[in-house]
């Protein structure tokens, strides 16, 4: 539902998105998206499509229709081609192995037509013996990471009571506008050991590295970073700071996607993104967990600045974009029930070598690196991945420090999911 005196409008991140859909250069060439599978059993096809008839009803970013200039527009239903449901019950292995593979190839890394609203896509497939898989993807000049989480939770919770009371939601209004010191720079690539190609590569495709940890696990690295001040957003950070840190690179800048969440009443899915430039120096020869305690404090200090940092590269190029949704877990309980595990996800965002990924899942954390495949340096950011996920391990091996989150309180606010805030 859209509120009758604020209208939907893009935020300068999402017309960013759209400028690097269309550049043949600088890792442009593709949309800033999304894609997840889900592997399940017994998913009942009509009653899921009710379900996301009546969830792109509810949502107005579900329905929107973005021009390449920015200008939106508010439909009164999901675009065409937004829903499949695919029979294979009958089919042979090889089939579904095929159909399954032709589904990751075509959506995976698609360029949605947004003119025509469509923005998100659901694609069930019906398996031999019951099983199932869901496919999920979404353009994020829709939403952020907020959004879409949001909109999984919702999507499950209608499906399992079609008839549930959603409470009212208006749109909100825009982010507020801040002013910015602007350090201006040729490129931020050179402090990394990859992408050196990047300014010249378009539309590519993308890989992933990543880790699952346990739920404890997660609760041990937790309760170590809190203990000392800090938390698992600013002690993830930490350690991926430390393992970049070799030879005569000393430190690099993060670009930091902040996801806030969206006042009561109001429509989660749209963009509340705060971007947040840290600068991590001199970081080889540092504890990871003192190290975490300092950039929690770098990061509030950023927050909170009347003109926090901004950097404007030559080349457009962001070397590192590191996100954590700190807003509550990936993929809840009720949406696991009706739906399955989270078997395989990759994303694009334009302009971006490396965006190192973390998400808070109910029963662990997971990490996940996603980089364009024809870019140089694969095999650095894979050692840089090792040397990550041994310093991890290390620390899990460390004694646990007692509570104590400090700083670390105002930097992770608000831990429950959409369907568990409801």
């Amino acid at each position: 539902m859209v509120g009758s005196e604020v209208r939907p409008q893009l935020t300068d991140l999402q017309k960013s998105y759209l400028v690097g859909r269309e550049l043949k250069r600088s890792l442009g060439g593709v949309a800033c998206h999304t894609y997840l599978e889900f592997d399940g059993a017994d998913v009942d096809g009509a009653r899921l499509r009710r379900a996301w008839k009546r969830l792109t009803a509810r949502h107005a970013m579900t329905r929107a229709r973005v021009d390449k200039d920015g200008d939106l527009r508010i439909g009164s239903d999901a675009g065409n081609n937004t829903f499949w449901l695919i029979d294979a019950r009958e089919h042979d292995d090889e089939n579904v192995r095929g159909l399954l593979d032709d589904c990751r190839k075509n959506f995976s890394h698609r360029i949605m037509d947004l003119s025509r609203g469509q923005g998100c896509g659901l694609v069930l497939v019906l398996l031999p013996a019951g099983r199932s898989r869901m496919c999920f993807d979404v353009d994020l000049v829709l939403c952020d990471v907020n959004g879409f989480q949001e909109l999984l939770g919702e999507l499950a919770r209608i499906y399992e009571d079609p008839d549930c009371a959603l409470p009212p939601l208006i749109w909100g209004g825009a982010p507020s506008v801040r002013d910015f010191n602007v350090v201006e720079v040729d490129s931020l690539v050179p402090s990394f050991a990859f992408g050196k190609n990047a300014a010249g590569l378009s539309g590519c495709r993308y890989r992933s590295l990543d880790e699952r940890f346990d739920e404890a696990s997660r609760e041990r690295l937790q309760a170590l970073f809190e203990g000392a001040g800090s938390d698992l957003f600013c002690g993830m950070l930490a350690c991926l700071a430390k393992t970049a840190a070799s030879g005569n690179r000393d430190g690099f800048v993060a670009n930091i996607p902040w996801f806030a969440p969206a006042p009561d009443g109001e429509d989660p899915v749209r963009d509340l993104t705060e971007l947040v430039w840290l600068s991590v120096e001199r970081t080889a020869e540092r504890d990871a967990v003192a190290l975490a305690r300092e950039i929690c404090a770098g990061f509030l200090e950023q927050r909170a600045s009347a003109r926090p940092t901004r950097y404007a590269c030559s080349d457009s190029l962001v070397p590192l974009v590191y996100s954590f949704n700190q807003n509550g877990t990936f993929i809840g309980d009720t949406f696991r029930a009706a739906f399955g595990d989270l078997t395989y996800m990759i994303s694009q965002t334009p302009n971006v070598c490396l965006d190192a990924q973390f998400f808070l899942l109910n029963d662990g954390l997971l990490t996940s690196w996603v980089f364009p495949q024809e870019m140089e340096g694969a095999g650095e950011i894979e050692a840089w991945f090792e040397r990550f996920s041994k310093l991890v391990h290390e620390l899990l091996a460390r004694p646990a420090a007692g509570a104590g989150a400090g700083a670390a309180a105002a930097v992770c606010e608000g831990r429950e999911s959409g369907e568990e805030r409801r």
